[in-house]
């Protein structure tokens, strides 16, 4: 059970379990060590790395997280002075003839699989040290695994480049949407725009003397929740594809809408239902949990119907365009802080969400102005997203195809273009 066999071996490829390639061992610290603006990185069971000012440990290591959330999904290639948790595994001292860089391409690559194949309940809360020690490895010679591992990383790099383009698009967006929220853009005066100058504190906040504030049950329209009858699908009515898209927490998230992983309804079940109907240019927002979640269904010709759970409710006005760009803002986030009760379970209600303050611009052109600078850095982070995705797909493919031989690498043409490239 312990042992997972490998077949098929490459020629000139040797397996090998990781306590006869490595040393494994854990760390010392406890999350209270961090000490801010330290020297040394300390590795906790996250993917947010602390600092402390000392170390306790100097060298080449793979490490992983002992339990808690990030268990077989989170990974880090060290080689320095680091300090690192005492629920985390470091494996290092390697065999000669195993790469640091390789074992942590191939561990962090196979690991994830293995626990969830040794748990009975397909979850994972913790790793003991045999699930890491009796982990069977496949070794290919030192030249193969330095030039599977300069491709890897090759990919790595440039997901880390996409993801820092997202991370900073994603600040542009958060200081724009804070700049356009309280300055406006101004007013159009023949072909210019002229600056507001006339400014006034609100009750959310400061914003042009001509704008005015609002609540969602002013704007006019439907707020309604989804269906709690006798009709609300059962599990076992839920199936992974179907005539009504019914969407769950997941689908409505803090960056938007996400159809990852999705569940139907049947038709004859989606006629039972007497609320809840998404229509086009609905905005949809999470009303228990998760509370403030808000998803904008400006095209949704993939699906021939859509409902929402009984965890959240529909917003449909004439001004939702707009409306889904403000419910992005800090100015929407902090009211669904403030108005959302309950510890354990958070929620908002029907009057809650008519309650909530709108900043209306003075005229609708500068609310369209608004609306459509906001969308565009949306779209640019769409883009990201997707180039991200892409990057990361390929490179899990190709991981699958290198660590297990079925793709070998020419050698003789790495030498070349390493040598063409020096």
């Amino acid at each position: 059970m312990l042992g997972n066999k490998i077949e098929n071996i490459p020629d000139g490829w040797t397996v090998a379990n990781v306590e006869d390639i490595a040393d494994i061992k854990t760390g010392s610290g406890d999350t209270q060590d961090r000490e801010e603006g330290g020297k040394y990185p300390f590795y906790v069971r996250s993917n947010t790395i602390e600092r402390v000012n000392h170390y306790s440990f100097d060298g080449e290591g793979v490490l992983t997280s002992g339990d808690g959330v990030g268990v077989g999904k989170i990974y880090h290639y060290v080689n320095g002075k680091i300090h690192y948790h005492q629920r985390v595994y470091n494996i290092h001292n390697f065999k000669k003839n195993v790469l640091g860089k390789y074992f942590y391409e191939y561990f962090s690559h196979n690991f994830y699989n293995r626990v969830m194949r040794m748990s009975a309940k397909g979850s994972v809360d913790s790793v003991r040290l045999d699930m890491i020690a009796k982990m069977s490895v496949l070794i290919p010679p030192l030249e193969e695994q330095d030039a599977i591992t300069k491709i890897l990383s090759s990919l790595s790099k440039k997901i880390d480049l996409v993801s820092k383009k997202i991370e900073n698009t994603t600040t542009l967006k958060v200081g724009l949407m804070q700049k356009l929220f309280s300055e406006g853009i101004g007013t159009k005066k023949e072909e210019r725009w002229e600056p507001h100058v006339d400014f006034c504190v609100s009750p959310i906040g400061k914003i042009p003397k001509s704008w005015k504030i609002i609540t969602i049950e002013e704007l006019g329209g439907i707020v309604e929740d989804g269906d709690r009858g006798k009709e609300y699908p059962k599990q076992d009515e839920l199936s992974d594809e179907g005539h009504c898209l019914f969407l769950n927490a997941k689908n409505v998230t803090k960056s938007g809408l996400d159809f990852t992983k999705l569940q139907f309804i049947t038709e004859n079940k989606d006629n039972k239902l007497r609320k809840g109907k998404v229509l086009k240019n609905d905005i949809v927002i999470t009303t228990r949990g998760s509370v403030g979640h808000v998803g904008y269904f400006q095209d949704f010709d993939d699906y021939e119907s859509v409902r929402i759970n009984s965890g959240m409710a529909i917003i449909r006005t004439e001004y939702n365009s707009y409306l889904n760009v403000f419910m992005m803002s800090s100015l929407f986030k902090k009211q669904v802080n403030k108005m959302a009760f309950g510890s354990a379970q958070p929620q908002l209600t029907i009057k809650n969400i008519k309650n909530f303050k709108v900043a209306i611009p003075g005229s609708n052109e500068e609310m369209e102005q608004i609306t459509a600078a906001i969308l565009n850095m949306d779209d640019q982070l769409r883009l990201l997203y997707q180039k991200k995705l892409r990057l990361e797909e390929f490179k899990k493919g190709l991981m699958q195809k290198l660590l297990a031989g079925k793709w070998r690498v020419n050698l003789r043409k790495v030498a070349e273009k390493s040598a063409i490239e020096a």
